[in-house]
């Protein structure tokens, strides 16, 4: 792909090269050369900034922890990874295993 990422307008443009939903998350993957990349998006309707970020920091530590214990493997690309509903109710394991569970199903769309 070509070009910045940044903005809804540009993402949703090209067309992503797979797309898996489990609950309030959503991850779709571009193929592109380089290093995986990962986009975070959170909107508003979730909730306060305060609850925006501690997702935010929430999905980044998971994101963190599974590919540093190696449980995935990024491919080289981009990944937008949308939340729909606040995930107050999901314990470290059970977002563990729900982001995980969805980027093992990238490779099977």
């Amino acid at each position: 792909m070509r070009g910045s990422t940044k903005g809804r307008k540009t993402h949703d443009q090209s067309p992503a090269t797979a797309n898996v939903r489990r609950g309030p998350l959503r991850v779709s993957f571009r193929a592109a050369p380089g290093p995986a990349r990962v986009h975070l998006a959170v909107p508003k309707s979730v909730g306060t900034a305060v609850v925006r970020n501690r997702i935010r920091r929430r999905v980044r530590e998971t994101l963190r922890l599974l590919t540093r214990d190696e449980a995935v493997v990024l491919a080289g690309g981009e990944y937008h990874l949308r939340v729909s509903a606040p995930l107050e109710r999901l314990s470290a394991a059970e977002l563990r295993a729900m982001v995980g569970e969805l980027l093992r199903g990238l490779g099977r769309s």
